[in-house]
């Protein structure tokens, strides 16, 4: 008799073996970098590498995933811009391997998840100038280069990431305060 856990279910498992993935991915790419061979993460998923490859024709292909998947977190839980930045932290040391990756690739949708991104700042940048947290002449460009330097310094610093992630956004907030 077959265990019934193990059993094939077909296109139904698409969408639970896809989230998997891209877990497995965030993990894997957080713990080695984005050197990890690609069969680890189908294995750290548990599924099989043509589910695998099914999904995600390469690398980059899951990346993108990966960010896309930041960016909606973004989009859901940053209210302000002390969220947006804590968020970055949070998302920091797994996205810096994979900005490495991503910035050189002519990948299509690696510009669109950089249009993506700066709607998310331009929108809770007119959040805070509203509530006068944040002086009128910053730009998405000055916030977009404060997540840059946020998330790469936190990502980089080897031993203390929170304290260097906290630190970042202290300097920032005082630099675009009214």
């Amino acid at each position: 008799m077959s265990d019934p856990s193990k059993t094939n279910r077909g296109p139904a498992a698409a969408p639970a073996n896809r989230r998997a993935l891209i877990a497995a991915a965030r993990e894997l790419f957080a713990e080695q970098g984005f050197g990890v061979p690609f069969s680890q993460v189908a294995k750290r998923a548990g599924v099989g590498q043509a589910s695998l490859y099914r999904h995600f024709p390469d690398k980059t292909a899951l990346a993108i995933a990966v960010f896309d998947e930041n960016l909606a977190a973004l989009e859901a839980q940053a209210h302000d811009l002390r969220g947006l930045l804590e968020l970055i932290v949070a998302q920091a040391r797994m996205s810096a391997s994979l900005l490495e990756v991503l910035a050189p690739t002519a990948d299509a949708a690696a510009p669109a998840l950089a249009q993506r991104l700066e709607r998310i700042i331009a929108a809770i940048l007119e959040r805070e100038r509203a509530a006068g947290r944040v002086d009128a002449s910053i730009t998405v460009d000055d916030v977009a280069t404060a997540v840059s330097m946020v998330a790469f310094h936190t990502a980089f610093s080897s031993e203390h990431r929170a304290d260097a992630g906290r630190a970042a956004i202290a300097l920032i907030e005082r630099a675009l305060a009214p």
